[in-house]
């Protein structure tokens, strides 16, 4: 869990695109300073008008997003609108789709650095702008603080910090720049922004319990005080004091807590509080037995009684199993007491842990304990004066309360499956009650994976079924990979959904939150056009025969003589042997063919210009056929910076030093996107959105990566049962069925003798194979000369059984690949 920053490099992430504490050994730390120099415009805008357009030679989009400048924060621009270009964007005829760039639509909302562009304008002018510039996202997706619409309040966050609401995110953009935003008085939405400020409970809540032995102490010294009072015939009862419950909501889901306010007054008016005790019966089955010992329950002292150096912690006492007092008592010595008013005010705010969530009663009322007949009038008391002095019993106690709890509320009491894929129409069933009978403006939020959960994801009307779709107690939905949303004029970028808690969000605003965690094992890319959302395919362009030829550009292929070749061939054939795609390398002079990352019926590898932040994209080539889209053609573009210095190995073990970048892990990853997977939220896998975090291991095998080996078959899969029509202009995949994968965990043949146990052995049908050392997750079987007659690729295990019934009789040797990437072989005799 990355540990939340300071507030100065919260400042500093506005800019800097990224955090400063825990930074990975492939993250680009770019100074401050440096930062904000290359930024030419800092602004908050919406935008207002998005139109993709092609370039003049026909094999690039671009977009055109006309933005309304709201407030000026730095560079030569004016309150009006201003033309920010990004890439791809879908035409008639052609969709291109970047990976880890900026993707705007209209009604997009935030805070942009941007810099004047060098793209390629559309010779139409789609909207006559007021500022004359011409713009780009210097940092590209790491260049908009987004604001978004969590169903109860706006928020801010980019993709590597939440910054609360959006005032906070322009205080901390001021503080940065240094000077005030120029305010364009245009608000961004017909509601107000201003959020108020809510309190922040949590510390009072916190609050050191006091000894319950000084609390005794101070009981039995008051005890004795009334005792040497009455027999001294000093004073007598008088006064009635009355209690009542407030405010009583359920919170929390895990835990869960009811919490209420309990407040007090008397009928004389001008008496000071010397102590409280109002007395609540409550139900064992919800909230246990004798809480007032556990940490099931706090007592809070609160209003009248809120000032310590007045009043002591307060502490809540078992009185029986199933009731307590919550007892008040005077701070050591105090000296400044309270007056009990005529008018209810507050003394206590209680918070009691539900243990099982069915309805039940909470009463306040009195009873008799050894004591005398009433236990409230024994621990309540009243003084003449501020001083802690003498206290007198009240004469009489008005406290007769009860309330019906109705359970816990809406809420939701369980979702099945707990672990889904996001884009494949698999349906998610979310129970529970209180979700209100129709949908309306309801939708369910899910982290956001493309910014590690800072901020969420809104499912939209696209993604609930029509029938059945949500009720008061069931939502059925199809697991979105990436979702929109658009509330009062204000949208957010398309992303995808990933794991973590997730909300239910009511048409009446209620936010209700997930008992656990969902597990997005995938996601794989989808077309939000139709409903619902059709999954992307594979497939490519008629002339290849069904295969992904890859090119290099003359820099990529010529790279430190030739070093990057042999690193490019082993990703393809990974992802090849993890799902059977034909990816190919071309072979020969065709290594110094400089090809544009565009559509040209090429898939291209090369070096280009990418900002500072991002090592590299891949740029997915779409046709749409029969209502189905296919990816016909993939590009990757790497960062050419001189600045950035790659770390060219593949061998797992083999740490990546520090100041350098990983390309082998980050081919690996792009290629997923060429491969329609989506961004996923957690660290350790492939498609993570950032790079790998120093403290875990690199994320370069594939074979580990569970989800990445489901989620990459079924696009296989699919891909196959969905063929394009003829005359589509792209074909159906074809698929190496049993490629020759060993040899290939790192560039170099690796050593062999790592420990692994075969039985038995003679056999005859079946082969036992057992690990002593780690899991393995490939076992390939070849015979004395070296041919290939077994392969099996599979999730890490100890031990496996193979059938071998169909193998002629002989000598063969078991080849077995554990997850360090060592490799162990054994020999065994199959006999008929």
């Amino acid at each position: 869990m990355i540990s939340k920053p300071s507030f100065p490099c919260i400042i500093a992430t506005l800019i800097a695109g990224h955090l400063c504490t825990n930074l990975t050994a492939q993250e680009i730390p770019i100074d401050i300073l440096t930062r904000v120099n290359a930024v030419d415009y800092i602004f908050e805008g919406r935008v207002i008008k998005s139109t993709p357009y092609s370039t003049s030679n026909g094999r690039f989009v671009h977009t055109s997003n006309t933005i309304q400048v709201l407030k000026v924060l730095k560079g030569d621009i004016s309150c009006g609108t201003i033309e920010l270009i990004t890439d791809g964007g879908k035409t008639n005829d052609l969709w291109v789709e970047p990976s880890h760039s900026l993707d705007l639509h209209k009604g997009c909302a935030g805070i942009f650095l941007a810099k004047g562009t060098d793209k390629e304008l559309s010779p139409v002018d789609f909207y006559a702008e007021s500022n004359y510039q011409k713009i780009e996202a210097t940092f590209e997706d790491q260049s908009f603080i987004k604001y978004w619409y969590d169903g109860v309040d706006w928020r801010a966050s980019d993709m590597w910090q939440y910054f609360g609401d959006v005032e906070l995110a322009r205080q901390l953009a001021e503080q940065v720049v240094g000077f005030n935003f120029l305010d364009c008085a245009t608000p961004l939405a017909p509601q107000p922004w201003d959020v108020p400020a809510t309190v922040n409970t949590d510390q009072q809540r916190t609050a050191l319990r006091t000894d319950i032995d000084m609390i005794r102490q101070r009981m039995a010294d008051v005890a004795a005080k009334r005792m040497q009072m009455q027999l001294e015939a000093r004073g007598s009862a008088m006064g009635e004091v009355s209690y009542a419950m407030t405010n009583i909501e359920v919170t929390g889901t895990d835990p869960m807590y009811l919490e209420f306010d309990i407040s007090m007054h008397d009928d004389m008016g001008d008496k000071y509080l010397y102590w409280a005790g109002p007395r609540i019966v409550y139900d064992t089955l919800v909230f246990g037995s004798s809480i007032g010992q556990t940490t099931n329950i706090d007592v809070i002292n609160a209003g009248l009684i809120a000032d310590p150096n007045c009043y002591g912690f307060s502490y809540p006492l078992d009185l029986e199993a199933n009731s307590f007092v919550a007892f008040a008592y005077p701070a050591f010595q105090s000296q400044c007491l309270a007056v009990v008013p005529t008018t209810p005010v507050q003394i206590f705010h209680i918070r009691m842990r539900v243990l099982d969530c069915i309805p039940s009663t909470l009463t306040m009322a009195d009873a008799p304990i050894s004591e005398g007949p009433s236990a409230v009038l024994y621990y309540s008391g009243w003084s003449e004066t501020a001083e802690q002095g003498d206290v007198f019993d009240y004469a009489s106690a008005n406290l007769g309360q009860t309330e019906e709890l109705e359970g816990c509320g809406p809420m939701i009491t369980s979702f099945t499956p707990t672990t889904v894929a996001g884009g494949i129409q698999q349906i998610l069933e979310i129970h529970g009650h209180g979700f209100g009978e129709t949908r309306g403006s309801g939708t369910v939020f899910f982290k956001n994976a493309s910014d590690g959960g800072a901020s969420e994801v809104p499912c939209d009307a696209n993604d609930f079924l029509s029938v059945e779709g949500w009720s008061d107690e069931l939502i059925r939905l199809y697991m979105p990979s990436s979702d929109t949303s658009f509330v009062d004029t204000i949208a957010t970028p398309n992303s995808p959904a990933g794991s973590g808690p997730f909300r239910v969000v009511t048409d009446e605003g209620l936010s209700i939150p997930s008992p656990s965690p969902i597990t997005v094992s995938y996601s794989v890319t989808s077309d939000p056009s139709y409903y619902p959302k059709r999954p992307i395919h594979l497939g490519p362009l008629e002339p290849f025969g069904g295969t992904y030829t890859f090119h290099l550009d003359s820099l990529v292929a010529n790279y430190e003589g030739g070093s990057l070749i042999p690193v490019i061939k082993k990703a393809l054939r990974e992802w090849t042997c993890l799902t059977g795609v034909n990816w190919t390398l071309a072979e020969g002079p065709e290594y110094t063919t400089l090809s544009e990352a565009e559509y040209d019926s090429l898939c291209v590898i090369r070096f280009g210009p990418l900002p500072a932040t991002q090592l590299a994209l891949t740029r997915n080539i779409r046709f749409g056929c029969s209502e189905k889209s296919y990816v016909a053609e993939s590009d990757i573009v790497i960062n050419e910076s001189p600045e950035i210095l790659w770390f060219i190995d593949t061998i797992p073990e083999n740490a990546v030093p520090v100041g350098y970048r990983d390309l082998y892990q980050t081919l690996l990853h792009e290629l997923g996107h060429a491969h329609s997977m989506q961004h996923v939220i957690e660290p350790e896998r492939v498609m993570y959105f950032a790079d790998t975090p120093s403290d875990l291991p690199r994320n370069i095998e594939l074979f580990a990566d569970g989800g990445l080996f489901e989620g990459g078959n079924w696009v296989m899969d699919e891909s196959f049962l969905h063929p394009p029509p003829i005359g589509c202009g792209v074909t159906s995949i074809s698929s190496i069925t049993s490629p020759f994968c060993s040899g290939f965990y790192n560039i170099d043949e690796i050593a062999i003798g790592s420990p692994i146990r075969i039985s038995p052995n003679p056999t005859t049908t079946e082969l036992s194979v057992m690990s002593e050392k780690m899991r393995m997750k490939r076992i390939n079987i070849s015979d004395a000369v070296g041919a290939l007659n077994f392969t099996s690729s599979h999730r890490p295990m100890m031990s496996i059984d193979i059938d071998v019934s169909h193998l002629q009789s002989g000598v063969y040797f078991v080849q077995v690949f554990f997850e360090d990437g060592t490799a162990g072989v054994e020999r065994f005799i199959k006999e008929n």
